[in-house]
């Protein structure tokens, strides 16, 4: 068995080097296609993280009336804990609403408000989900308590802004697969004319199709596995030089950190580009050798 593998791995980098210029196109273009297919990767992964980000943070901010007192608004809250739609319910008290319009300013509130406190207390109440928000709206502004109620804003135009982009990335990722499948079946099938007498050689003294065919599959491997990680190291390193460079102007970003891309990309990449390669390799040597049994047997007509 070590001997058999043994010759095709060299039956495969043999074929590699003889036609290197097929191999360096091929590379080149597996390297561009499965990078491009990374830029789109890394836009789905951002695009998901604010997504996320933005549902988790979708807010409902109900303020009371001022003589509603400190018993019936936690009465209140308990209520509204158990109202569908609803996954948590903060009580923003008057004292802590005027201290962090405090220190969101960098002079005293008295200097522009005068003396007292004018912030009325509030609930900030959190959706478990965005269709949830225009419900929880109209009910909490029937609550004879509430004076009124303030919402997350433009959700309804960003969400679909965010899954038309996702959606957008994800069939440029399926075309950009195809392309590179294209790509390695046409540089598989053209090294199978080139080595067409040796695999007629083989398949007149016995080899099976499956001896013939593995070191065709290796090569696919190569193409694929290597443009992956090509791919994967441009794609990774443009990520963190951008991400530095944004970090560097603001330390708040709402971009995905490294790590998580990195990871998703390598994963990505390294199974798709082995999968084409595996494929496009799979389908030039199949239908080579199913043309050459069907013109050397018998009813072909030829010995």
């Amino acid at each position: 068995m070590p001997t058999t593998w043994n010759f095709f791995w060299t039956e495969c980098f043999t074929s590699l080097v003889r036609h290197r210029s097929a191999t360096i196109t091929t590379l080149l273009q597996c390297i561009s296609s499965l990078t491009v297919l990374g830029i789109c990767l890394a836009f789905i992964i951002n695009a998901n993280y604010i997504t996320l980000n933005f549902l988790n943070s979708l807010e409902l901010v109900a303020f009371l009336r001022p003589e509603v007192t400190t018993a019936e608004a936690e009465r209140l809250q308990v209520e509204l804990t158990s109202v569908p739609g609803i996954a948590v319910v903060r009580y923003v008290n008057k004292e802590e609403a005027y201290r962090r319009a405090q220190e969101l300013l960098s002079f005293p509130v008295s200097d522009m408000l005068g003396e007292g406190n004018p912030f009325p207390a509030s609930f900030e109440i959190r959706a478990t989900h965005a269709a949830a928000l225009e419900h929880l709206q109209t009910y909490l502004q029937q609550v004879g308590a509430v004076e009124e109620v303030i919402g997350p804003g433009k959700y309804s135009t960003i969400l679909p802004v965010m899954f038309f982009i996702q959606a957008a990335c994800f069939f440029l990722t399926l075309i950009l697969a195809g392309t590179t499948l294209f790509t390695i079946k046409n540089t598989i099938q053209l090294a199978i004319m080139v080595r067409r007498p040796e695999i007629r050689v083989m398949q007149l003294v016995g080899a099976t199709p499956a001896f013939v065919r593995i070191p065709f599959l290796l090569e696919g491997l190569i193409y694929g596995t290597v443009g992956a990680l090509v791919a994967w190291v441009v794609v990774t390193g443009s990520y963190a030089a951008i991400e530095g460079w944004i970090l560097a102007k603001s330390p708040l970003t709402i971009l995905a950190r490294l790590p998580m891309v990195a990871f998703n990309e390598l994963l990505v990449l390294s199974t798709v580009g082995a999968l084409v390669g595996l494929m496009g390799a799979l389908v030039s040597v199949d239908r080579h050798l199913t043309e050459k049994y069907l013109y050397s047997s018998p009813a072909g007509g030829t010995s």
